[in-house]
């Protein structure tokens, strides 16, 4: 049986796995925006359902950044504060791009900008996991 901090380093492990290949992807493949933001999205969601595991709240499969959030405003209020606005940015990355028409036209600033954002998240949620 899994253990629960073996279920949270598995968040982590993958959520570095998306955010590793957001990076990359920037570097060599930069046009390729949708996926980049994409994989930035993924990784925010997956370091927030590490940390969601780690306090013991249950949750349903989901995409919502901003659900997942609220979620855990009770018992981790720096996520709402410092970083709950920045998740809005990536939000619409996890379906919308998809889509033919749910592509997007941003510039490389921007999109490392939403790397530095997933970067955040996972500086912040790491330092709140007491992991061995």
């Amino acid at each position: 049986m899994t253990s629960r901090e073996d279920l949270i380093k598995e968040w982590i492990e993958l959520a570095d796995h998306d955010l590793g290949t957001a990076k990359i992807i920037l570097e060599r493949v930069p046009e390729y925006k949708e996926i980049i933001g994409f994989h930035c999205q993924q990784s925010v969601e997956k370091y927030l359902k590490a940390l969601l595991t780690y306090n013991e709240i249950e949750f349903a499969k989901t995409h919502d950044l901003q659900f997942l959030i609220y979620m855990l405003n009770e018992k981790v209020e720096r996520i709402k504060i410092v970083l709950k606005d920045k998740a809005d940015l990536l939000t619409s990355f996890a379906v919308d791009v998809r889509y033919p028409l749910g592509r997007f036209q941003f510039h490389k600033t921007e999109m490392e900008k939403l790397v530095s954002i997933a970067d955040e998240f996972r500086k912040e949620i790491i330092s709140q996991l007491n992991l061995k």
